[in-house]
């Protein structure tokens, strides 16, 4: 091997040395760029994650705040039509009394002798739906 060729073979071994060295420092930086936008979108990922579950419970809430005042409201009408139906039944009642039933009658709520049994029903129409009510369901 004469000189050329030893100065050759040294600077083609130093450039695949160099070669080597740039590939590995090419492959880390590669390897850590993947980590980081793995990193990124696993981040973003999860943000996103969360954040839908806030929201979705958020939404849960609402929804059963909604629900439990519609089931209040309907609770309310059903209350209000059972009192309605018991203050027609006591009305019809009332009206069908006999002077002297209805007299007693005035006694027992303590209204004033010469009420008609109309407006002895206007004046205590929630109390005696109250009592009709109780009748019933007691």
């Amino acid at each position: 091997m004469n000189g050329l060729d030893r100065v050759v073979e040294y600077i083609r071994t130093d450039t695949d040395k160099e070669c080597i060295e740039i590939s590995r420092i090419s492959s880390e930086e590669c390897e850590q760029l993947k980590a980081d936008y793995l990193s990124l979108e696993q981040e973003r990922y999860w943000k996103a994650i969360n954040e839908g579950t806030k929201a979705a419970e958020q939404r849960l809430e609402s929804l059963s705040a909604l629900a439990a005042t519609e089931a209040k409201k309907q609770y309310t009408l059903m209350q209000q039509e059972l009192l309605d139906e018991a203050f027609a039944c006591a009305a019809g009642i009332i009206k069908g009394l006999t002077d002297e039933e209805f007299s007693i009658l005035l006694r027992k709520v303590g209204s004033p002798p010469g009420i008609s049994a109309d407006e002895l029903v206007e004046q205590y129409k929630e109390k005696l739906s109250r009592t009709v009510m109780s009748m019933l369901f007691d």
